[in-house]
């Protein structure tokens, strides 16, 4: 998929909502899927038992901030510039305690930073909606982390398989040339404009994660009980291997297992 024939659609959607999704911040957080995902947030940033490198990908208005301890520098990065600007006054300001915030505005697909820049890297919310998780982000994200580094991020999860999914979309393209032309310039019309949806299965992230690296990860299927919305997400959780890799991987999956619990 070209994303970026999506970048501009996109980035206007999120700056229309902007103020909405900053308002919308105030009921989320005092959410019971809220307080799950934060929590794991905050564990996973206490794990190192030292200052962290935090970057978030798709970090909207900041709604996650606050959860982050021990972090002397948290890099949030988003594709909207409205969005990035309600994340200068995010919800629950006061309670963040991130010595350095830089705020970057990048699409996802073209970010650029160092080796091993970062200790921790999550993104929640972010892979559905007009994003997907790709081997080339995955390889990425690993490059980025240093050595025990970790990984947190969900995606909208597709329950039929690929080749359910396949057929669907051959049935819809089957259908199209049959349609009276002016519906079908109206579908094409939509098709060309519209931000695409991803979902993703298990087996999938199972891949692109093995693929770019991570043999120590967890994968949990969780339902989202929120006020505003709905869904079915997967959840992964990752450790980047220290140069020792035989060093401790048992120990390692199990506290990944601990931080992420299953659904509430």
């Amino acid at each position: 998929m070209d994303y970026r024939r999506f970048e501009t659609n996109l980035s206007q959607s999120y700056d229309r909502g902007a103020d909405q999704y900053r308002r919308d911040d105030e009921i989320e957080a005092r959410s019971e899927n809220h307080q799950r995902l934060g929590g794991n947030l905050r564990r996973m940033c206490r794990s190192f038992g030292r200052p962290v490198r935090v970057l978030e990908m798709g970090c909207g208005t900041g709604r996650y901030f606050h959860w982050l301890d021990n972090t002397e520098l948290l890099v949030g990065t988003d594709i909207s510039a409205e969005m990035l600007n309600r994340a200068k006054q995010p919800v629950h300001a006061s309670q963040v305690t991130a010595r350095e915030v830089r705020l970057i505005r990048s699409n996802l697909y073209e970010m650029k930073f160092e080796p091993q820049s970062f200790d921790f890297i999550y993104s929640l919310g972010v892979f559905g909606y007009g994003a997907a998780i790709t081997s080339e982000l995955c390889a990425k994200i690993h490059s980025w982390l240093a050595p025990g580094g970790r990984l947190y991020f969900d995606a909208l999860e597709r329950r039929d398989s690929g080749r359910v999914y396949e057929m669907k979309q051959s049935m819809k393209s089957a259908v199209l040339p049959f349609l009276p032309g002016s519906v079908r310039q109206r579908v094409e019309a939509r098709r060309q404009e519209a931000v695409p949806v991803c979902n993703h299965t298990r087996a999938e992230i199972e891949q692109l994660m093995t693929g770019s690296g991570f043999d120590d990860f967890v994968i949990s299927s969780n339902t989202c009980h929120s006020p505003l919305w709905t869904g079915m997400h997967l959840e992964c959780c990752a450790r980047k291997m220290a140069q020792n890799k035989n060093s401790g991987s048992t120990h390692a999956n199990a506290d990944l297992r601990r931080s992420v619990p299953a659904s509430v």
